[in-house]
């Protein structure tokens, strides 16, 4: 009787887990590559260079809403020190979409940039509307961080 009890309930905790985790749905290529671009955000947001510089592609290139145009190093370089900072920053992603091996991710932001950052000198302390569209390339199974455009869009 305890033999058949046990095998009873192995059973049962087997076909519970395995109609837990049937459940619960993959993510698709385009959630993961939105989350990977939230995950970029935070690091912009937190000024977390180190986990930018693990994400970021050795060709990353920047047109950024300063008017320029900045190469991975000076980018690392300024958010490292501040330079690129914010008291907040919420992204709004419109569009994802994959392609072969490269991933792209559309939509709007709004930033509170510090009163010391760059673009806290530029356009002043206050929240701005901005226009983005952050690029991604697979390689060797990794998504890095390989472009990206914002602009401050108009009132």
């Amino acid at each position: 009787m305890g033999v058949i009890l046990s095998r009873s309930l192995a059973c049962l905790v087997l076909v519970t887990f395995t109609l837990g985790a049937a459940a619960k749905p993959a993510k698709t290529p385009e959630q993961q590559l939105l989350e990977l671009d939230d995950q970029q955000r935070q690091m912009i947001l937190k000024g977390d260079a180190a986990g930018m510089r693990k994400l970021a592609h050795p060709d990353l290139h920047i047109n950024a809403p300063t008017n320029e145009v900045l190469g991975r190093e000076e980018f690392l370089r300024r958010l490292d020190q501040r330079v690129i900072a914010f008291e907040n920053h919420r992204r709004v992603p419109e569009e994802a979409y994959i392609t072969g091996n490269v991933g792209i991710v559309m939509g709007r932001e709004e930033v509170l940039p510090t009163a010391t950052s760059e673009s806290g000198k530029l356009f002043g302390q206050r929240e701005l509307a901005r226009r983005y569209t952050n690029v991604y390339i697979k390689e060797d199974g990794k998504w890095r961080f390989l472009a990206r455009h914002a602009n401050v869009a108009a009132e």
